[in-house]
């Protein structure tokens, strides 16, 4: 008996060039492809020339492979405005999807990551081919005003399209509601993967390769992950503790836009206190977890947090600020949550984590991160919505 087969439309996908780009997308696919006939789809675009030439897309910008992964090539140019380049993605798109059905191989179901814009692609070639849609959203810049009302419009749309709409958290799916979705969408809330194979505790007890206690943030320059106000906390800690023996590492800093942790770190007077590393691989990431004695978020937002579940899978405590994906992972009544924006009340909760005022079980932990956001259990999950989807069919989903 044949597998079922689904093809991925992700927003953004790792290549050789950027390999953690949507790097979660891929190793959601792999886990996928251990019981689906999976193929992911990528757009890119060339300009004119290029395109018209057929002239191979350079190797640093193709997709990653396992599983296989296909590009959709599409024509762009700087005078192109925004609907003619989208038309032109489109139409690249559903060649693609044609290509496949040549060759023999037609998807049960697509399956776009974020709406903005593989889940907006997904429902128009799910109308063309008449297949079931599921979108899994995982951010929405759209509710920050950032696009125009056509491109709003369009999201809309595809959100009322889809055979069914996924939330990775609650918190995702209350900022999407309150944006005048139709009551008609049919909805998920379906988390987000953590490999326990990588993100596990240490064995057979925490590493010590540090001296005094070790606080590691994984996080982006940006101003919606707020590391100054953990840069503040850090000062209030010293100045209240200055025999207490400790340090900041900062994971992250080679995206976001803001001012560099080094910069933040100087500005808040700990740069002596801050170790910042601009990359770390996902198995590096992993390590300096076990490592640390405790990770902090300090982010406004979250729509999930994964580097959060990723902490406390590898039996780190955790100390967050209510982000929204925090509660979620932590859970709303959790004594390691603290507002956001408030760098005493942080310092404070710090403290408390590093008295062992609060118990912390690791082991706990790890297993309640696996058991909700594993390997099987995402696979399980995400099984159960694409199938649904494919039983409820696409008649009823797109009309």
């Amino acid at each position: 008996m044949s597998r079922p087969s689904i093809l991925i439309m992700p927003s953004w996908y790792p290549t050789a060039g950027l390999p953690l780009t949507g790097s979660f997308f891929q190793e959601q696919a792999q886990v996928l492809a251990r019981e689906w006939d999976v193929r992911v789809l990528v757009p890119l675009g060339q300009s004119s020339r290029s395109y018209w030439r057929n002239k191979s897309l350079p190797s640093d910008q193709l997709p990653l492979q396992d599983p296989p992964a296909f590009v959709a090539r599409y024509r762009t140019d700087r005078w192109m405005n925004w609907s003619h380049c989208f038309d032109s993605t489109t139409r690249g798109v559903l060649r693609s999807l044609a290509e496949f059905a040549r060759e023999g191989w037609t998807p049960d179901v697509l399956l776009a990551h974020s709406t903005a814009w593989a889940g907006v692609l997904a429902t128009e070639a799910g109308r063309q081919f008449n297949l079931p849609v599921v979108i899994v959203e995982h951010s929405c810049p759209w509710l920050l005003h950032r696009y125009t009302a056509t491109q709003q419009s369009l999201i809309r749309q595809a959100l009322a399209d889809a055979t069914t709409v996924c939330a990775v958290s609650p918190a995702l799916r209350r900022l999407m509601l309150a944006h005048d979705l139709p009551d008609s969408i049919r909805w998920e809330i379906v988390g987000n993967l953590v490999d326990e194979t990588v993100f596990c505790p240490p064995s057979p007890q925490r590493d010590s390769v540090h001296n005094g206690f070790l606080i590691l943030v994984v996080a982006d320059t940006s101003s919606k992950k707020d590391v100054m106000t953990l840069f503040r906390a850090t000062a209030i800690i010293r100045a209240q503790r200055p025999q207490f023996s400790f340090s900041v590492r900062a994971v992250g800093g080679f995206r976001g836009g803001g001012p560099s942790f080094s910069e933040s770190a100087a500005e808040c007077g700990v740069e002596d206190l801050v170790t910042a590393d601009d990359f770390l691989e996902r198995a590096e990431t992993a390590q300096a977890m076990r490592e640390s004695d405790l990770f902090v978020s300090s982010s406004i937002a979250e729509t999930f947090g994964i580097v959060m579940a990723e902490g406390l899978a590898c039996g780190t405590p955790v100390v967050a600020t209510r982000s929204g994906g925090a509660e979620y992972i932590l859970g709303d009544d959790s004594p390691f949550l603290v507002e956001p924006g408030d760098p005493d009340a942080l310092a404070r909760k710090i403290c408390q984590a590093i008295d062992g005022v609060v118990a912390f079980d690791s082991e706990r932990a790890s297993e309640n991160m696996v058991a909700r956001f594993g390997t099987r259990s995402f696979a399980e999950r995400m099984t159960r919505v694409l199938t649904e989807a494919i039983d409820r069919g696409a008649a009823g989903a797109i009309p």
